[in-house]
């Protein structure tokens, strides 16, 4: 600290120390950026000046009276540190960046002194120094880049050179003098602002430099406290994912911490440890994503643990863990978590295991001594196997309700690999099959409650579980955290770092070829199919080649489940075994018998679970991996990587998806709606595990890495350059072989009735033949047709084109798309557990903003649109990008033209558009257009659908009466109406038609029920809209259409 001067030229000769001796600084570089002077200065004329006011906009007060009665000014001497403008580089536009005073002020709010002082009402502005040519040599020397004519700074923008962010002059000054291009923020958050549209962008100042290929750098200082170290990284990230939005690559400088200090800054280090030792850390700087990752994982557990071990098997120490609440287990893949919980729960009377996959619970069943729900009976509530009556059951979470808390008062609840249990609940599809997951989530919370005890574990063990784990317990008991820190020797890992999957098939192939034994896990169902075809082929020149494949449409299978059930004796049959995600958690392969691992992932799953999925084979032999650089499956609701702002973005589109349909409602739905609250463990659980898998996937390549390293792995990068080969082109042929047998396949299966398909929704698995009926049937009927031929099949595209023609018929009937929300709604809430707003499709909301863009009005046939036709419409997607991102699910960069932006609105509703480039008038002019032969076979699907709607409705709506006449069965299908009964139906329509839409409710229907008879009412029905019919069809009485004659 400072001492307090005795005059002005003792506070100078301090500041230099300061700056040029403690922090590195070039004195010429010092003395071209900072004035230090005295608040009150006098010239040789007598005129008087006040510096430091001045610089900080502050109100001048002249004097003041001292308690001695003396009228006098207080002595203040100060810093003040210059900034010039980036955009000019003049010396007129300069301006004070911060000022540095030798009294500090008291900070009113933080109570302590603030360090710097900014002008009042100057806004933001960088810290931009004002360069000696001296210093500008040292650095052009340093990145060899010749001085031109130009300005420092334009020099930099110029040369696309690397900049370092830092905060505060000072410690740029300090990188300058080094060589390194620094720039200043005033404090951490500062690179960021907000634009005009409120979208958070970075500042003006910064933009200049965010240029693609560029490099950035953040520097800031290295802490100790807790909630400082989460600010220093909740800035680094979002500022610096802003830079990455730009094309920069950017990357982080962790200073390590000086001995016996609190907090280090780049300057301290420099000075402490000389200029080689910060170029070394400035040459190992982190990947952002890289960097986000460690962060992660070392603060996604910061519970205490209660018990710590270091061993390498848990199973063969004995676990002395409470008879009572939350136990918590976090070890490494393969130390045995599930052989220590069976041994802790065998003796155990009542015993609930949960899981995620069928093929994982029926192997986890048999390890545990627990019955598997799909291999036995239930009567009465009550499970029964062959001989009596069991209360040790194992099953997936998606069939939880089968389990009457009641008779688990007091049991062990078992859940291992409690991270993807949980994330199948919250957020798995088939947990929300008929609207269940409410239900799920409430049977879940109410076994956690009855359980005795509840048991977890988890290789990757987070705060995310345990709180949600702990809120739904509803007790303040600690948890018991078991924390075993052994890491398992690593396996040798190749690593290929490539576009595409070419060069680790053809390495894949040629180990086949020699004879080797393989496990390969991938996270695509399709690849799988694919790699299995390539493999087969391989039986040419090794004709006793086994292969079994395991994936969602073959785990059913007999000979997979037998498989799955006895994996360590069945391995053995097979040479090459081929799994995804269908067995990538809780099985365990502990024999020696492959030779080698491979990992092809294609974007599905996060980097946590492919690791899970390369450790299913416990022996020590090498893997060879590759992975897409970027994952596909993002959050449909916000790919952003922070829980906050997906919460936001959720309760925001809920909230207009809430406006707009609730005058559609009933009183108990609307009921329902009112109860939604947004302060609850389950949103804020599926928030945080959105936001998790988003930033998996924003950079799962990196992510990987860095997690095979952590784990111990001995990774070996290998960087190889995409180029087309007989590889690349046997892959493509294989994966569209499979694609067009499975087409065949789907084309040739059976269409179910409805009663099969309700008994094949009953079952636990389904086998093959199961699932393509299945699929058949489910094209058949969206389709409205019988004829389910291969081309209609790779038409519906897995079920995509569905989605995109919902939304066409939406479009041009508003009606459709709100009773499919109400539908969504009416599924969850008739379990009475209220609704989980991340299921609701919002089909109204998207239909809403189409038809607010007018983009009806453009879809006409044999009709051309260039840019300038689409000038409207593009302008105000552009205007509302963000609520187009939002609520329409694509990103509009605001340099992509009209017609891409038609295009792309066109592309949502299964519209496909052609373009065309024509030489006119010296210039070429984009056109496109509705393309004639895809709109007809769009519109022949949609009058299919539409009077398949209206026959279902003349049969639900106007139930024919038998007559006797002379023809036996004969129908009457206009009942006789009598004079008087048409005259009182004549009467209803008209006061249903001077009814408004909005008012329809339970008491009018009623009262109308109740005054006319029902040949009236079926009359009237005739000639109600298709929106009051399906208003009407959505009460709580809708009987009172539906009575017999």
């Amino acid at each position: 600290m400072l001492k307090v001067p005795h005059d002005f030229q003792t506070y100078a000769d301090q500041v230099y120390q300061e700056w040029v001796i403690e922090s590195a600084i070039a004195p010429e570089l010092f003395f071209a950026n900072t004035t230090v002077t005295a608040d009150e200065v006098i010239t040789y004329g007598g005129d008087v000046s006040y510096p430091i006011h001045e610089a900080l906009n502050w109100e001048i007060k002249r004097w003041r009276t001292s308690l001695t009665g003396k009228v006098q000014r207080p002595e203040q001497y100060g810093t003040i540190i210059h900034t010039i403008n980036p955009f000019t580089e003049d010396e007129k536009s300069a301006q004070v960046f911060q000022v540095k005073l030798e009294h500090p002020v008291l900070d009113q709010t933080k109570l302590k002194p603030r360090k710097y002082e900014n002008p009042i009402g100057q806004g933001q502005v960088g810290g931009f120094a004002k360069i000696p040519l001296s210093v500008w040599q040292t650095v052009a020397l340093r990145h060899n880049c010749p001085i031109d004519g130009s300005n420092f700074w334009a020099w930099v923008r110029q040369h696309n050179l690397p900049i370092i962010i830092c905060e505060g002059m000072k410690k740029a000054c300090a990188l300058l003098s080094q060589g390194y291009i620094a720039i200043a923020l005033r404090g951490i958050t500062m690179g960021r602002g907000r634009n005009e549209q409120n979208n958070v962008t970075l500042q003006s100042y910064l933009q200049l430099f965010a240029t693609s290929d560029r490099t950035v750098l953040f520097c800031f200082d290295t802490e100790t406290k807790p909630k400082t170290k989460k600010a220093v990284y909740l800035a680094q990230v979002r500022t610096g994912k802003l830079f990455e939005a730009a094309g920069c690559s950017v990357k982080i400088i962790q200073l390590p911490l000086l001995p016996n200090t609190d907090k280090t800054g780049v300057d301290d280090f420099i000075v402490a440890f000389g200029a080689d030792s910060f170029e070394n850390l400035y040459n190992n700087s982190l990947p952002l994503a890289s960097y986000q990752w460690i962060w992660t994982l070392k603060h996604q557990l910061t519970y205490k643990p209660s018990l710590c071990l270091n061993i390498n098997d848990l199973s063969h120490t004995t676990l002395d863990i409470p008879k009572s609440g939350i136990i918590a287990i976090q070890s490494a893949k393969g130390t045995g978590k599930t052989k220590a919980i069976a041994s802790s729960v065998n003796s155990a009377d009542k015993l609930a295991l949960l899981g995620h996959r069928v093929s994982l619970m029926r192997n986890l069943c048999q390890r545990l001594g627990v019955d598997f729900k799909g291999d036995i009976d239930q009567v009465s509530g009550n499970f029964i196997t062959a001989s009596a009556y069991t209360l040790r059951v194992g099953a997936c979470v998606d069939s939880i309700l089968a389990f009457n808390p009641t008779n688990f008062i007091g049991c062990d609840l078992v859940i291992d690999e409690v991270e993807q249990v949980l994330r199948h609940l919250i957020s798995g599809s088939t947990c929300n099959k008929d609207g269940k997951r409410p239900a799920l989530i409430a049977r879940l919370q109410l076994l956690i409650r009855f359980a005795q005890r509840v048991i977890v574990a988890d290789a990757d063990l987070s705060d995310m579980s345990l709180d949600y784990l702990k809120a739904l317990r509803g007790d303040d008991n600690d948890i018991y955290l078991i924390q075993n820190t052994y890491k398992p020797q690593g396996y040798p890992t190749k690593f290929f770092r490539a576009k595409s999957d070419a060069e680790i098939t053809s390495e894949l192939l040629i180990d086949i070829s020699n004879g080797k034994k393989l496990f390969i896990a991938t996270d695509s169902k399709a690849s799988s199919k694919a790699i299995a075809k390539l493999v087969n082929q391989m039986k040419s020149v090794r004709p006793r080649l086994k292969v079994l494949l395991i994936n969602s449409e073959t785990s059913g299978g007999e000979i997979e489940s037998e498989f799955i059930r006895n994996i360590n004796q069945k391995v053995q049959d097979y040479d090459v075994v081929i799994s995804t995600p269908s067995m990538s958690t809780g099985v365990s392969i502990e024999i020696q018998w492959f030779d080698k691992v491979y990992g092809m992932f294609y974007g599905t799953l996060t980097d946590a679970d492919i690791s899970q999925s390369l450790s299913r084979v416990r022996d020590n032999i090498p893997r060879v991996v590759w992975c897409k650089a970027r994952g596909n499956n993002f959050s449909r609701i916000d790919r952003s990587e922070f829980p906050v702002k997906i919460k936001n973005t959720l309760q925001s589109r809920w909230d207009r998806e809430a406006s707009l349909i609730r005058a559609s409602l009933g009183a108990d739905l609307n009921l329902v709606l009112n109860g939604v609250t947004w302060d609850n463990p389950h949103i804020d659980l599926w928030a945080k595990i959105e936001a998790a898998n988003n930033s998996s996937m924003w950079s799962l390549r990196d992510h990987l890495l860095e997690r095979l390293i952590y784990e111990g792995n001995i990774v070996t990068v290998i960087n190889h350059e995409d180029s087309e080969s007989n590889i690349s082109n046997l892959v493509k042929e294989a994966k569209q072989q499979v694609k067009q047998e499975q087409y065949q396949a789907i084309a040739s299966a059976k269409i179910l009735l409805k009663s099969q398909i309700q008994d094949l929704s009953k079952k636990e698995s389904r086998s093959p033949d199961e699932i393509l009926n299945e699929t058949k049937t489910a094209i058949a009927n969206f389709y409205c047709t019988d004829d389910v031929s291969p081309e209609l099949v790779e038409y519906d595209r897995d079920g995509q084109t569905r989605i995109k023609i919902l939304r066409f018929e939406a479009l041009f009937n508003t009606d459709l798309a709100i009773k499919s929300d109400l539908d969504a709604i009416s599924k969850q809430a008739k379990y009475d557990q209220g609704i989980f707003i991340p299921d609701q499709p919002c089909h109204i909301l998207g239909s809403f903003i189409r038809n607010k863009l007018r983009l009806e009005k453009f879809l006409v046939l044999n009709q051309e649109y260039t840019n300038q036709d689409l000038e409207n419409i593009g302008q105000i997607c552009r205007q509302c990008a963000e609520d187009i991102k939002k609520y329409l699910g694509f990103n509009i960069p605001q340099d992509q033209t009209n017609i891409w932006i038609f295009r792309s609105l066109c592309s949502q509703l299964g519209i496909t558009t052609k373009s065309k480039r024509v030489h006119e008038n010296n210039s070429m002019t984009n056109y496109c257009w509705i393309d004639s032969e895809a709109w007809a076979q769009l519109q022949a699907i949609v009058a299919r659908r539409e009077h398949r709607r209206n026959e279902f409705m003349v049969k639900e709506e106007i139930p024919p009466t038998i007559i006797e006449t002379n023809q036996e069965g004969a129908i009457d299908l206009m009942p006789n109406q009598t004079k008087e009964q048409e005259k009182i139906a004549d009467q209803l329509v008209e006061t249903l038609a001077k009814t408004n839409f909005e008012c329809l409710d339970a008491t009018l229907l009623t009262k109308i029920k109740n005054q006319y008879s029902v040949e009236v009412i079926r009359q009237v029905w005739q000639y109600l809209s298709n929106r009051v019919k399906a208003t009407i069809q959505r009460w709580v009485y809708p009987q009172w259409l539906y009575y017999d004659s």
